[in-house]
């Protein structure tokens, strides 16, 4: 059965209403959506029969008369203690094969991932309403892969916790060592294909392409981290292997300030510095033609 405290809860200040909601609110947005559909299943006889089979530990769960009554239960706002933490912890378990489990967990912490988003969103370039999206699918996944396990306390703070981690910390971390892993120059040399070294580098060239970086100078990191040397490529070019050495010692520099989020104008090159590609390309391109008209010509 519920506590007296539970029932006055439920009686006089409903779940829906304290969620601090009104701040938050803007037609269209995911908050909003969520809000709007969990006031239309709080009540939903379906949703509360299903909620009355769950097994809570000690709660008498066959007296809830909806969903707001089970949020109470499992700690959502001033209720929260050891009880209702282990209380979470059983919903949790549910949650992993019961959709509508992992919606009240995910509506028990909603409070907690809007203070998140509120405080990212001051500081991200979608604002509040873009990084509380971003934490909502992302403790949606979580809730329902929680080690119930290995994690049994503090559920609601752990799944804050690491809700923050994965949407905005994990991320950052992962391009950062990418920017210190980064060779400041490029080898001269092909590096072996099992070296750490290799994807790293394709994925910051994939990253300088989205970037901007133009096409041909792609092309000369990307020939230098293959494994052609400087004096190749400076004899493909026509130029010294110590132009292709300055070329490329300024191409990372810019890609670095890129890969920082810095405003970055790529380094202009000599007058024709590409030429001799260009025309390979175009010669290449005849070829190619040539040989398809001669086949359709033959097949004739």
């Amino acid at each position: 059965m519920l506590t007296t405290l539970e029932t006055r809860l439920v009686d006089t200040e409903s779940p829906s209403r304290r969620a601090g909601w009104q701040t938050s609110r803007r037609s269209g947005t995911l908050a909003t959506r969520l809000q709007e559909q969990w006031e239309r299943i709080a009540t939903d006889p379906a949703a509360v029969a299903v909620s009355r089979t769950w097994s809570l530990g000690d709660a008498g769960i066959d007296a809830v008369r909806g969903l707001d009554d089970v949020l109470v239960l499992v700690g959502f706002h001033r209720c929260s203690d050891d009880a209702s933490d282990q209380r979470l912890l059983e919903l949790v378990r549910i949650a992993a094969t019961d959709d509508l489990a992992g919606r009240v967990v995910l509506q028990r912490i909603l409070p907690g991932l809007l203070a998140i988003a509120s405080r990212r969103g001051r500081m991200a370039p979608g604002g509040v309403h873009e990084c509380f999206s971003e934490l909502a699918s992302v403790a949606w996944l979580l809730i329902r892969s929680y080690p119930c396990d290995r994690r049994p306390a503090r559920v609601a703070a752990n799944l804050l916790r690491d809700a923050e981690y994965e949407a905005f910390v994990r991320v950052s971390r992962r391009l950062a060592t990418q920017r210190e892993e980064f060779p400041t120059v490029l080898p001269d040399r092909a590096v072996p294909e099992d070296d750490h070294c290799v994807p790293v580098v394709v994925e910051v060239l994939r990253l300088g392409r989205e970037s901007g970086m133009p096409a041909h100078d792609l092309r000369l990191l990307a020939e230098l981290v293959s494994g052609r040397r400087p004096e190749e490529i400076a004899a493909s070019l026509g130029c010294t292997a110590r132009t292709i050495r300055n070329r490329r010692r300024d191409l990372v520099v810019a890609l670095r300030a890129a890969l920082a989020g810095a405003e970055v104008s790529w380094p202009a090159c000599r007058p024709h510095f590409y030429d001799a590609w260009e025309v390979a390309a175009r010669w290449a391109a005849i070829q190619a033609h040539a040989g398809r008209t001669s086949s359709l010509r033959q097949s004739a």
